[in-house]
């Protein structure tokens, strides 16, 4: 007597028996599989799919798993378009493809439809971090910055110490001219988690609008301690460099953020700016 049943993807009967079994007797197209340890048989039994509910389900997910992976690896925001679709085709209720679609469509500028994708993204699973922070983005860039506020304040009471929310609060900040409040947001950030690269760098930027270069210099490379390829880090602290006349170090730098980011047009003006400033020294 078999003592379990499974059915595999592809829809498959497959019988476990624990003790001998003698079947191949009986069914032609039997395969008996013997683990010697625990002396049990696996007995896969061919024939039709098996139509079930469950197993349908299983394959519809399958392929909207498959489209979705598939758009993740395009290049051009249009093909990876296409393989969302496809897969919210599938699977309307997947969250990561709407979040990834509307994240497609705002890098095309299409900024109304991000924002109605990542809408129905937090509206199926409203525990959403990412649905709700890429909301917030989508509408600041709609300049709804009010709106953009409220997304982010609700993912802190989501997870008051989620660092990508304190971060877009404090360049939400920053965009109204509230460079305190910015200041503070990024400083709770690094109290939350000191190794948060992004605060870093903001909390560096702000320095050095400030005047404080040294010890904006200091934030960025701590920053690269923790994030040693991280190219806007090396691009910080290229400028910071610049700005107090180290041209050696700023083109070390701008180099190293442009292997990152190898068509950034605008660290490239930076290096030759720099290169420029050598060849006059």
């Amino acid at each position: 007597v078999p003592s379990s049943f499974l059915i595999d993807g592809d829809g498959r009967l497959v019988a476990m028996y624990k003790g001998p079994v003698r079947l191949d007797s009986v069914f032609d197209d039997l395969s008996v599989a013997t683990d010697s340890d625990s002396e049990r048989r696996w007995v896969p039994l061919g024939g039709t799919a098996i139509e079930h509910p469950l197993v349908r389900e299983l394959h519809t997910m399958t392929d909207a798993v498959a489209q979705f992976q598939l758009g993740r690896a395009q290049i051009s925001p249009v093909a990876a378009i296409q393989c969302y679709r496809e897969s919210l085709g599938l699977a309307p209720d997947f969250v990561p493809a709407r979040i990834n679609l509307g994240r497609a469509l705002s890098r095309l500028g299409r900024h109304e439809e991000a924002r109605r994708q990542f809408e129905a993204a937090t509206a199926i699973a409203p525990e959403s971090r990412s649905g709700h922070i890429n909301l917030g983005i989508v509408l600041e860039k709609l300049g709804l910055t009010d709106a953009a506020g409220e997304q982010y304040n609700y993912v802190l009471g989501l997870d008051p110490k989620y660092i990508p929310a304190h971060i877009n609060l404090g360049q939400l900040h920053e965009s109204q001219g509230d460079i305190e409040a910015a200041r503070e947001r990024y400083e709770l950030a690094l109290k939350l988690d000191p190794d948060a690269v992004d605060a870093r760098n903001r909390l560096g930027v702000l320095l050095g609008r400030e005047g404080k270069l040294a010890r904006a210099v200091i934030l960025f490379e701590q920053a690269l301690a923790v994030k040693p390829d991280d190219a806007e880090s090396h691009t910080n602290l290229g400028f910071a460099l610049e700005q107090q006349g180290d041209l050696d170090g700023a083109a070390l730098h701008y180099q190293r953020a442009l292997r990152g980011l190898p068509d950034n047009e605008q660290i490239q003006t930076a290096l030759q700016r720099v290169n420029r400033k050598q060849q006059k020294e």
